[in-house]
């Protein structure tokens, strides 16, 4: 820490000349006084660092921008970044010949949060509290299979999903054809394929919600600049008729960010 104290108060790098794609990002900044993040500026096409702020408050930002002629300013094309007013806000005063795009990364996060909240409601209702429970020898045939059925539930919402739902289905992880080993709380042979089937089986919630993300995942795979608006549109319509009330609530950052996206 203390060289990079010594090395801030001696070096000042100068600023790249703005490129024609421009990414910008925060990060969290450590030991700074004046904001909790920097803002990381990036040429897309050669992925050279352009400047770094030390903060990514919107008067701060106007005031570094108003600073860059305006000329240099028009050669920017496209302005990518998360979902923050602040950056799309920025992009349309200071960069006036350029388009704000939706980075899909952070958009697929995004949803990738809300589908683990799913996970973790439904996982929390087949949780079962050990003071709760009757011993097992005590339970009748069908309380013991209601039993069996949350304890098998919430082992695969616990052990296996928090990390399978950020995987896509076509990953080689899922081939069928994969070696299966002895699992001791089904008592069968199973592979990833079988695993992640059975987590989709625990509840439809969870299942329509992981089908939505697919479809975004798909979106961004198969839309092109002339198919991209109708494809939105009906992506937004299918999140927003969902039974999943986390997965309704995603249809809402669809349509504040559909022009960017």
């Amino acid at each position: 820490s203390t060289v990079l104290r010594i090395f801030d108060s001696h070096v000042n790098i100068p600023r790249r000349r703005l490129p024609r794609y421009l990414v910008v990002d925060e990060t969290y900044a450590f030991h700074t006084a004046v904001s909790d993040y920097v803002f990381v500026m990036m040429d897309y096409e050669t992925m050279d660092i352009i400047d770094v702020l030390p903060s990514r408050k919107k008067a701060d930002l106007d005031a570094y921008f108003q600073k860059i002629p305006l000329r240099e300013r028009e050669e920017v094309q496209i302005v990518s970044s998360d979902m923050w007013n602040t950056y799309r806000d920025m992009t349309h005063r200071w960069f006036p010949k350029a388009v704000h795009s939706c980075d899909s990364f952070h958009l697929k996060m995004e949803l990738s949060r809300c589908v683990q909240k799913v996970r973790i409601r439904i996982m929390n209702h087949h949780r079962i509290q050990k003071k709760e429970a009757k011993p097992v020898r005590e339970m009748k045939p069908d309380e013991l299979l209601e039993f069996s059925s949350h304890v098998k539930s919430y082992y695969l919402l616990k052990k296996f999903a928090p990390w399978m739902l950020y995987k896509r289905p076509s990953d080689g992880l899922f081939d069928p054809n994969r070696k299966k080993k002895y699992n001791r709380v089904f008592r069968e042979y199973l592979n990833y394929h079988d695993i992640y089937c059975k987590i989709l089986e625990t509840d439809n919630e969870l299942s329509e919600a992981v089908a939505l993300q697919e479809q975004l995942y798909l979106f961004f795979r198969k839309s092109t600049m002339k198919t991209a608006p109708k494809a939105l549109k009906e992506l937004i319509y299918n999140f927003s008729t969902s039974t999943v009330k986390e997965m309704c609530s995603f249809s809402a950052t669809l349509r504040q960010w559909r022009t960017s996206i």
